[in-house]
């Protein structure tokens, strides 16, 4: 199988537009371009602090990592394998691409995946909850687990600045939560795929914003000044500019001498529609364009005549006054609507989503849905209860997300 490209969490989240710092073009730098990534000053802390944890060689970093004291000496104490490399070639095998990663701990007993993360502050450290959508360790667990498995999968967060503080947040991985980042990685390394070949910067998809360019290592090779084509959009529906490139227009020929009266009749097709279209009937010629004055307003309709329905066109016929009332369609004929009449509504679905801010550059988003069985309620009814219920577990949800921030605020080292 060697015909896999790999490709790992990170570089998933690199290429993942939906992360804080993903941006494809970047990720097509780095790993096709080859282009040197030196590492900014928190990320060589944070392999610093990874190889003291595994050698347990805490020289320069004792202030730092007593707090984590407990949980270090917990991955060493038995039962647990420290930085385990692997690869599955199963999992993204349809995208034509082979997971590979490096796990920092897990105990294969306890079925527990943890993961060592250094922050300025343990404000940033991500809630348990937001673990549940976390595509690195989701797919960490969609590595090693087996069906129907559930596993553990925590953040060991160590504050890198004084106050030290530690912070250990957990959550389960089952199937459900495992397929959404399988699913997830399976569309991006399809991109990945279609990447690898592209040759160009300027076929590239940056994710511009100021925070992702000012911190990004290959600033000084991305263009600035170009009009970026989304690649994807190019190959599944080619432009109008990129079909003209290939099969230029033919030249236009030079236009007749219209006469002025052919260019009236034409505007007043357009604008009033009240031009013959049948071709063998003709229209009677107006004056020339420059000499033709503007048509007189209509006259009001006499005082005996019957008051009717507004009608097409620039006037009614001849005789209409004469027309009995009762010729006129009357509304009745006209048949019910049929979202109003006729429909037995038995159950309604509803759904609301919201987003909060959890931890600083990571939105995470609730949703919520709800079907209730609704009989004999009209749809307004139907929809107002049942938006009711979901409305308040989307309330209930965001309070839990908001509680737990305001916990990692509030922890004291």
């Amino acid at each position: 199988m060697s015909s896999l490209i790999r490709v790992s969490p990170t570089g998933l989240s690199t290429f993942d537009t939906d992360d804080a710092w993903g941006c494809k073009r970047k990720w097509w730098f780095k790993y096709v371009q080859k282009l040197p990534d030196p590492q900014g000053p928190d990320a060589a802390l944070g392999d610093q602090v990874h190889k003291a944890i595994e050698t347990r060689q805490f020289e320069g970093f004792v202030p730092m990592l007593q707090p984590a004291q407990e949980a270090i000496d917990e991955v060493h104490s038995g039962g647990w394998d420290l930085e385990v490399k692997f690869v599955n070639e199963t999992l993204l095998a349809a995208a034509g691409a082979a997971l590979s990663g490096r796990i920092d701990a897990i105990n294969p007993t306890r079925r527990i995946i943890r993961d060592w993360k250094t922050k300025k502050q343990l404000e940033y450290a991500k809630p348990g909850r937001m673990l549940e959508s976390d595509l690195q360790m989701q797919l960490y667990a969609a590595a090693v687990a087996e069906p129907g498995e559930e596993i553990e999968v925590q953040h060991a967060n160590i504050a890198s600045r004084p106050p030290f503080g530690f912070l250990l947040t957990r959550s389960t991985s089952t199937d459900e939560t495992r397929q959404w980042a399988v699913d997830k990685a399976l569309a991006l390394s399809k991109e990945m795929v279609i990447y690898k070949s592209i040759s160009e910067v300027s076929d590239t998809e940056p994710h511009r914003s100021e925070r992702r360019c000012n911190n990004c290592p290959f600033k000084s090779h991305c263009p600035t000044s170009e009009k970026t084509v989304n690649l994807l959009n190019m190959l599944l529906n080619p432009s109008s500019s990129a079909v003209a490139a290939v099969n230029p227009p033919a030249p236009a020929p030079a236009a007749p001498t219209v006469a002025p009266a052919e260019v009236h009749t034409f505007k007043r097709k357009l604008l009033h529609q009240d031009v013959p279209t049948d071709p063998a009937v003709t229209a009677p010629e107006p004056q020339p364009l420059p000499q033709q004055a503007p048509p007189p307003p209509l006259p009001p309709p006499p005082a005996e005549a019957p008051v009717e329905q507004p009608k097409r066109g620039r006037g009614r016929p001849p005789g209409s006054k004469n027309k009995p009332a009762e010729a006129a369609p009357t509304p009745a004929a006209a048949p019910a609507p049929v979202n109003t009449q006729g429909v037995v509504l038995k159950s309604i679905t509803v759904t609301r989503s919201a987003t909060v801010q959890v931890v600083q550059f990571e939105p995470m988003s609730v949703t919520v849905s709800a079907t209730a069985d609704v009989s004999g309620l009209s749809i307004e009814e139907a929809t107002d209860a049942v938006d009711k219920q979901v409305m308040s577990e989307v309330v209930k949800r965001l309070e839990q997300l908001r509680q737990a921030q305001k916990d990692v605020r509030g922890l004291k080292p």
